[in-house]
């Protein structure tokens, strides 16, 4: 077969006797031959069609499609988010041993986010009304921002101390059973 330059079409020795490959004399290719002709165009790689694909495909999601119960947890404006001071406020007095305050506040976050009634894995939204649950309880917020990435909640994921900065928030979407409220 013989096909015009520039087609991509290569001709491959095969191993004799290799894993895979047919072995001397030719048996696997046809008529005896030791080589084989592959077409390695880049288009087909990622194509198998018999006409080029043409369809775009387009999605533009809002939050106004989910469903679920949304709650909204923000730190306060103004925090202090080092851990000596959080833990002061957590406690109502200072923390006075200035070794072991982030491991301190970890164990904390991590044993609260076992009490807490949300489930391992929450995905996050942008939006939120006035109609959606603002928690309040400091703890509450701590634990939820420090346990949450851009996009999820994860119950079960180390602390990220960083996470926790003054004003930002985290809204959860938590899903319903499909009853309406």
């Amino acid at each position: 077969v013989t096909k015009p330059p520039g087609l991509g079409l290569q001709r491959h020795p095969r191993r004799a006797g290799g894993v895979g490959f047919p072995r001397r004399g030719g048996a696997g290719l046809p008529h005896g031959r030791e080589t084989c002709e592959t077409n390695i165009e880049a288009g087909s790689l990622l194509h198998n069609m018999s006409a080029p694909p043409r369809t775009v495909l387009r999605h533009d999601a809002s939050d106004d499609f989910l469903v679920g119960q949304r709650l909204v947890y923000q730190a306060p404006s103004l925090l202090d988010t080092s851990p000596a001071a959080l833990l002061e406020l957590l406690d109502g007095r200072p923390w006075a041993d200035g070794r072991g305050v982030e491991a301190e506040l970890r164990r904390r976050l991590s044993a609260h986010a076992r009490e807490l009634a949300l489930p391992a894995a929450v995905p996050l939204v942008d939006q939120c009304g006035a109609e959606h649950r603002l928690c309040s309880e400091l703890l509450d917020v701590l634990t939820v921002l420090a346990k949450s990435s851009a996009h999820v909640y994860l119950r079960d994921k180390e602390p990220n101390l960083a996470a926790i900065r003054s004003g930002r928030r985290a809204i959860l979407l938590l899903p319903t059973d499909g009853r309406p409220s």
